[in-house]
């Protein structure tokens, strides 16, 4: 007897300025789903539906719509960014359907209606301040793609070094497809900081 097959949707970007994690995460979920159906234990498989965001949050809602049409599909795996979750989440509360969010998420929004599978800012960001600190790490120089992940998690880290008498030299912020840095890196160079506390993403965060 075949397993029953149970709708998935698949919403990842492939294409646009995060295209590389967005095909790696697609890939990630092809392998589980693959996974799945290869085992005995599992009396079902998945059905798998995709939608093609292309880096764009309209893109999400879109696609998120469109999967969410789908008869008996209730559950999708997608979104990289922060962004984007919160674009498509009224879509999935208006529709009582459940985005497996498969990134770090940066923390302060809860939802019935996800499940936030990625590490959040007391498992990395936190930690991570506090052993810099302990390093002697006390002059820090932030930047950060445009967008609320970057925000919330430099916010987090410069409260914590405030608190400790460290202080931030500088925080910069690019938009997801600029590729020009060659300011900030004279800015860092100028004021020659202990570190520099990096959340950008896309392809800047891939030459730099």
């Amino acid at each position: 007897m075949g397993k029953t097959p149970v709708p998935l949707g698949l919403m990842f970007s492939q294409e646009g300025p995060y295209a590389a994690v967005g095909i790696t995460m697609f890939r990630g979920a092809q392998l589980a789903v693959r996974e799945i159906a290869a085992d005995p234990a599992y009396d079902f498989g998945f059905a798998v539906h995709t939608a093609e965001p292309r880096g764009r949050n309209d893109g999400y809602v879109t696609g998120a719509q469109a999967l969410l049409a789908v008869p008996g599909l209730t559950h999708v795996v997608g979104c990289y960014t922060s962004s984007s979750r919160k674009e498509v989440l009224p879509v999935f509360e208006k529709m009582d359907a459940v985005l497996w969010y498969p990134s770090h998420y940066e923390g302060f929004e809860t939802s019935e209606n996800i499940v936030y599978t990625g590490a959040a800012p007391n498992q990395h960001v936190v930690p991570l301040t506090h052993y810099i600190l302990s390093e002697g790490g006390r002059r820090a120089f932030m930047v950060g793609s445009n967008y609320i992940w970057a925000w919330e998690n430099n916010r987090i880290m410069r409260e914590i070094l405030g608190r400790n008498g460290a202080q931030v030299l500088g925080e910069r912020y690019l938009l997801i497809d600029e590729v020009d840095v060659d300011e900030i890196i004279g800015l860092i160079l100028r004021h020659r900081p202990d570190f520099i506390f990096s959340t950008l993403i896309g392809s800047v965060a891939q030459i730099t």
